[in-house]
C-alpha cells in the first residue's frame, strides 16, 4: 500500500514545522466519516490529556473530534492512529507518529499519500517495498 514519511523542518531544524491536526485537517476531504483508534500515543500541550484517555480507554472517536483536540497538542512525539470506515474492522488509513522527528502515513487510497505530497515538502516513500501497518490490525 502506498505509505509516505513526512518530515518537514522548522526553521531552525531543531523541530517540525507540522503536526497531527495539520494531517488531519489536509486530508479533511477523505476522512470525514471515519472514525479513529489511537495506541501508544505520547504527546504534549492542552489537548493531550484527552488523547492519552482516548488511547487509555480503547475508544473509538470521529474525525472532528480528533482533530479538535489535535489542534490544541502542542508535539505529538509518538503513537499510532488508525482511520476506519464505518462497519469496516481494518482501517484504511494509518498515521504514526515516530520519535517526534516524523510522521509515517500509509493508506489504501493513492490520491490521499498524493494529496500529502502535494501539501508537505520533504515526503518520501516509506518503506521503499511497500505498506507498514494496516497489513498488521
Amino acid at each position: 500500500m502506498p505509505a509516505v514519511t513526512i518530515s518537514d523542518g522548522d526553521e531552525c531544524g531543531d523541530c517540525l514545522a507540522f503536526d497531527l491536526a495539520d494531517i488531519l485537517e489536509t486530508l479533511a476531504p477523505w476522512i470525514g466519516i471515519s472514525e479513529w483508534r489511537c495506541a501508544g500515543v505520547e504527546c504534549f500541550g492542552p489537548g493531550a490529556d484527552a488523547i492519552h484517555a482516548i488511547d487509555d480507554d480503547c475508544r473509538r472517536v470521529s474525525s472532528d473530534e480528533l482533530l479538535r483536540l489535535a489542534r490544541n497538542v502542542l508535539q505529538t512525539i509518538d503513537g499510532y492512529f488508525y482511520a476506519y470506515e464505518p462497519a469496516n474492522p481494518k482501517p484504511w488509513l494509518a498515521i504514526r507518529a515516530v520519535d517526534g522527528a516524523c510522521f509515517d502515513v500509509e493508506c489504501v487510497e493513492l490520491v490521499v499519500i498524493e494529496t500529502l505530497r502535494w501539501r508537505f515538502h520533504s515526503v518520501s516513500n516509506f518503506p521503499p517495498d511497500g505498506g507498514f501497518y494496516l497489513n498488521d490490525c
